[in-house]
């Protein structure tokens, strides 16, 4: 048992899957620990695990009625085991009394950012809004800087994902870096001299690669290693290994999928196509290469095969939200409503606090005329952070639809102070991108400003 950064811990743990962690948890018989969470992310979200035969021991109606209705509660597929995955895993930790408390560290330019720091904040409050029975549970996660990490009595669970040294925002969309070089914000000797401030103690040490899924990009896979050392031996490292990348990607086991996220995001739609190819002649179930490729083609508006395609990945892995959100795309396109809708839910089932699945989810409800509904979904995706001019101008349209004048004048103007504060340039781009969302939010002005004069 040591303090990180002073003393060596020899229990450390390299993953490349974040719920791997899970696993070696279990395997270790941990009980009743806090986890320091060190991650862009929170991987959080929840599972309906509740087993459905305790409502037929429930005799009184309205006790009943009240189950029925947390619909996130209650496991009628019999899968909740299988629903595990990277985006998840702490949930069933703290259900299992593995964990007793979760201290999820953001990255500093995130809790820099008072729009980020606020959709933190947010992820946390929809968490408790999910299930109110859990309460409990969501009671005991809480979400700081590293500066912020309270004093500890007792050893920790330390767990850390490579990409909290590249992440500077919680709420970006997958793949989480951009077509642009990404530098590290921090480095891991950096990172070890503020930890060893903090007096951590910790006999088990769980890191994750996280390049698979673009969350870190393959040539800061490093730092992982990087870190373990440091964490191992501290002091061992005399300077930054910065150089040592490319000698060291050689071990990544997945250099050609994360190649193919980068040149996907520059653009590079042919150069995506071969690097995917190159990972699929090797291993021909690789989901990320299949989906990587369904979405060239839905770039190239090839829909009937883009399809095809996300319905091999979820062959491969039904249980991947963002599988399941890229078949309801192209649903869509499809014009496929009703398929699609169910495809967004099931988004949601892998993963609550994904955001653009509850977006998508509330614009097909919209097309559907459930107004309601796609007011609650777009609500939904605002807390989860994918809070903008669209999302805004989209509520603002509902609610003109439903009578409300008062708050789709608000939002309009929410959607109007996104824009500004983009500038003038994105605000070009905006209106010649999306004429006929603007032409509807300036009708929801006029007619809000009607309706407030009547009033």
């Amino acid at each position: 048992m040591g303090f990180v950064g002073c003393e060596p811990v020899q229990d450390v743990v390299m993953m490349e899957y974040h719920n791997d962690a899970y696993r070696v948890w279990k395997d270790r018989g941990v009980k009743d620990k806090i986890l320091v969470h060190i991650d862009g992310h929170i991987d959080f979200g929840w599972i309906a695990d509740e087993d459905p035969s305790k409502l037929t021991s429930v005799k009184d109606r309205g006790e009943l009625d009240r189950l029925l209705k947390e619909k996130n509660l209650w496991d009628f597929s019999g899968t909740a085991a299988a629903k595990i995955n990277i985006a998840n895993y702490i949930y069933p930790s703290m259900k299992e009394g593995i964990v007793k408390a979760l201290y999820w560290v953001v990255p500093d330019p995130v809790w820099k950012k008072w729009r980020q720091r606020m959709a933190a904040k947010n992820i946390l409050k929809h968490i408790a809004a999910l299930a109110p029975a859990h309460s409990k549970i969501a009671g005991s996660v809480f979400v700081v800087p590293l500066s912020g990490l309270p004093c500890f009595n007792e050893p920790v669970l330390l767990d850390i994902d490579t990409d909290y040294f590249v992440t500077s925002s919680v709420t970006a969309g997958p793949p989480y870096y951009s077509a642009r070089r990404v530098e590290p914000w921090t480095w891991p000797d950096e990172f070890i001299k503020s930890v060893a401030q903090k007096k951590i103690r910790s006999d088990l040490v769980t890191i994750a690669y996280s390049v698979e899924g673009g969350y870190t990009p393959v040539e800061w896979r490093f730092l992982g290693d990087e870190l373990a050392e440091l964490i191992r031996a501290p002091g061992g490292i005399d300077a930054r290994g910065k150089k040592r990348a490319p000698d060291m990607n050689a071990s990544c086991k997945t250099p050609y999928g994360n190649k193919g996220l980068k040149y996907f995001v520059a653009g590079r739609l042919s150069d995506a196509v071969r690097e995917y190819s190159k990972v699929l002649s090797e291993d021909p179930g690789n989901v990320g290469a299949i989906t990587g490729i369904g979405k060239v083609l839905f770039e190239r508006k090839n829909y009937e095969v883009a399809l095809k395609m996300f319905l091999e990945a979820c062959s491969f892995d039904g249980g991947n939200a963002e599988v399941n959100y890229s078949l309801g795309r192209v649903l869509q396109k499809l014009r496929e409503f009703a398929a699609a809708a169910d495809s967004f839910k099931k988004a949601i089932e892998c993963d609550p606090l994904f955001a653009p699945a509850h977006y998508e989810l509330g614009r097909v409800y919209a097309r559907q005329e459930r107004i309601g509904d796609a007011i609650e979904e777009l609500k939904i995706a605002k807390n989860c952070g994918l809070d903008g001019f669209s999302t805004r101008f989209s509520l603002a349209g509902l609610y003109r639809k439903k009578g409300n004048m008062y708050k789709a004048r608000k939002e309009f103007f929410k959607g109007l102070w996104f824009i500004n504060r983009l500038g003038p340039s994105y605000l070009l781009q905006g209106l010649l991108s999306v004429p006929r969302m603007v032409t509807r939010s300036v009708r929801v002005h006029q007619e809000s400003k009607n309706g407030l004069k009547g009033i």
